[in-house]
């Protein structure tokens, strides 16, 4: 059996906990890959950011779920000191439930969603789509 996080498998098992442990003990090599990633596809990204940046009134909405609206937490004060613009963390299930009571029109929105593919089937069913929202990197 594995340790995750200095804790046996099998305690983190029974007390429940093992899902999240898992999830804690593979961030650096997941946030190694992603800049790795960033890096491949500067040019693009840099495409596809820049004139939206440039907006004064772009909103940016970074959203997930557990570990992954933690992430968004993180990053938006860090956003938001750098970029000048509206950046907001929302959980995933504070989305889903209610998105015209985070998503207020009118003005550009850029959302950023920390998932996995469940997120990504879910996307493909957005009413959002059919309202100019796209999906740009999955």
């Amino acid at each position: 059996m594995m340790n995750y996080l200095g804790h046996p498998q099998a305690g983190l098992e029974t007390a429940g906990g093992i899902w999240t442990a898992r999830e804690i003990a593979q961030q650096p090599a997941i946030w190694t890959k992603i800049e790795l990633q960033m890096m491949r596809e500067t040019g693009a990204l840099r495409t596809f950011l820049d004139p939206l940046l440039q907006r004064r009134d772009l909103r940016i909405v970074l959203t997930g779920a557990g570990t992954s609206a933690f992430i968004g937490e993180c990053l938006a004060p860090a956003l938001k000191r750098r970029t000048h613009l509206r950046v907001d963390a929302v959980a995933t299930t504070d989305l889903v439930g209610s998105p015209d009571s985070w998503l207020e029109p009118p003005g550009p929105l850029l959302l950023a969603s920390f998932a996995r593919a469940t997120a990504r089937r879910v996307w493909r069913r957005s009413p959002w789509r059919s309202r100019g929202c796209r999906t740009v990197i999955t």
